[in-house]
């Protein structure tokens, strides 16, 4: 891999089906980022998936792309660019990270793939700071960055940071229930060891897509490339569903090379993240008033040491049963549709 600009960039991956809280979410990630980033990139997947990663596409996708027309005229950091699925394309992102193989569209639940190492290779600096379209930050430090670059210089191990994983507890652990959904949350989860060092931390052995800040030059001298795993067959379909997601890929990478990801919360105030694991006609209304209090620091105690927004914060119960229906709903599906798309 030719070297790297010394920079960051902060990278935000959008999909018209997060029309309906870009315009609220957008904004307040630029806010919390874009004075310490040298670049900011947009990449935007207009290819449809399936499931709940097409949801709204076809209404989504003019109003995204007139937002992203509107604050990349306002700021000259901020460069957009769609999802470049050419086969040349493809080539060149499996040669930076997938040891030359061309590698799969999406994962086996429809979630992207290629899109996040299309947006890694764009990035074109040594530093990526990612987050997904739905990500809220609170804390806003203005030293986050700084810090966890002087961070990754001077632990060697650690390949992926991250901001600090929910809104931090007085000993800067995470709850129990958090702790246990981390752990679960795929074949590599691993428990989370609290570090008493920069301002407070957290190691893991696996890594999320969700956000993270990847040393790229790192990545290339240190793992090379990753390889494609695939889920195993079920106990009725003796096909493989298909492609694990890519932070599972990038977990199976840090347990071969010995590496762990890092996510810190900095000097005071820190900088946190939140995630809203459900989507209802109420999230939507009380989106801004959402934003306004993470960037405010008005957090229920309930909240403190979670990293997925709760109950304390907002009233998910319609979301819950909507959710529950829907994840049957695609069960069913999955198992007739064909894997042309992954």
């Amino acid at each position: 891999m030719a070297p790297r600009e010394e920079g960051v960039t902060l990278q935000i991956s959008l999909a018209p089906s997060d029309a309906r809280h870009a315009p609220v979410i957008l904004p307040h990630q630029l806010r919390q980022w874009g004075s310490q980033v040298d670049r900011v990139l947009l990449t935007t997947d207009a290819k449809r998936s399936w499931g709940r990663y097409a949801r709204g596409w076809e209404r989504g996708y003019d109003s995204l792309r007139n937002l992203i027309a509107k604050v990349t005229s306002e700021n000259e950091k901020i460069t957009a660019i769609e999802v470049d699925y050419s086969g040349d394309a493809q080539k060149v992102v499996a040669k930076e990270f997938l040891n030359d193989e061309v590698g799969p569209l999406s994962d086996a639940h429809g979630a992207p793939f290629y899109a996040y190492l299309f947006a890694l290779h764009t990035a074109q600096t040594r530093y990526v700071l990612h987050t997904d379209a739905d990500m809220l930050f609170g804390g806003g430090s203005q030293r986050w960055i700084e810090e966890a670059i002087a961070m990754l210089k001077e632990e060697e191990d650690v390949l992926f940071s991250g901001p600090f994983p929910g809104p931090p507890t007085e000993d800067r652990s995470l709850s129990t229930d958090a702790a246990a959904l981390s752990q679960g949350s795929q074949m590599f989860g691993s428990p989370c060891i609290v570090v008493n060092k920069y301002g407070g931390a957290l190691s893991f052995k696996h890594m999320s897509t969700r956000t993270y800040l990847l040393d790229v030059q790192r990545f290339s001298n240190r793992v090379g490339g990753l390889e494609v795993l695939f889920m195993r067959p079920g106990q009725i379909e003796r096909r493989s569903p298909g492609p694990e997601p890519l932070e599972v890929c990038f977990s199976s990478a840090l347990a071969k090379s010995n590496l762990r990801r890092l996510d810190i919360l900095g000097s005071d105030p820190g900088m946190w993240y939140l995630h809203p694991p459900l989507r209802s006609e109420r999230f939507y209304r009380e989106l801004p008033s959402l934003v306004d209090r993470v960037e405010r620091g008005q957090i229920p105690a309930q909240q403190r040491g979670d990293y997925d927004v709760n109950d304390s914060m907002l009233d998910w119960r319609d979301a819950r049963r909507r959710s529950r229906r829907r994840q049957i709903y695609w069960k069913f599906r999955r198992r007739i549709l064909p894997p042309n798309s992954w």
